[in-house]
């Protein structure tokens, strides 16, 4: 049997999903510190915000499309609860797609998340999903695809979870 046979014979006998490997230490999704403080907005009435930088590093075999939310690229930001994880803050309900950015293997996009919401049951958005918004959380980027086509919808297939993920950090409002 020729080699590269038996290296896909091997792959499709050990996992179901070529991308369900270690690429590399620590998540491709990571924040740039573990602890952010929740502050005032800066003279908008009743609102809070946060910033959250980020990198995304593509360690995968293949290109990553971050499909854009009505012109917008922002993850979500989840809270754990219990042993599971809950949409705190979300910029979209609703979303129309446009063109990906794409990250080629090895390359890193770096961003920043302005986290901006209005008061807990106000009926302004976004908003927390919570009056209380300390504890511990996460990005989700629930639009990073491994393929993209603007014809169909959704327009990729997504990432496995994990790489979609970012590490785990803590809010803490004043």
């Amino acid at each position: 049997m020729k080699p590269h046979i038996c290296l896909i014979a091997i792959l499709l006998v050990s996992c179901n999903d070529p991308l369900d490997v270690d690429f590399g230490s620590g998540p491709l999704f990571q924040t740039d510190a573990t602890s952010y403080l929740v502050v005032p907005g800066g003279g908008i009435a009743d609102v809070v915000e946060v910033d959250i930088s980020f990198t995304f590093e593509n360690r995968l075999p293949h290109r990553v499309y971050l499909a854009p939310c009505s012109g917008d690229l922002t993850p979500d930001l989840e809270r754990k609860v219990g042993d599971g994880w809950r949409t705190a803050w979300s910029r979209h309900k609703y979303c129309t797609s446009g063109s990906p950015v794409v990250i080629e293997p090895g390359t890193t996009y770096a961003d920043t998340v302005r986290v901006v919401a209005h008061p807990f049951g106000d009926e302004r958005e976004p908003q927390f999903s919570t009056p209380d918004v300390n504890g511990i959380h996460r990005l989700q980027w629930t639009r990073a695809l491994r393929s993209f086509d603007p014809r169909s919808s959704p327009p990729g297939e997504p990432l496995p979870l994990r790489h979609r993920i970012s590490n785990e950090f803590h809010l803490q409002a004043p």
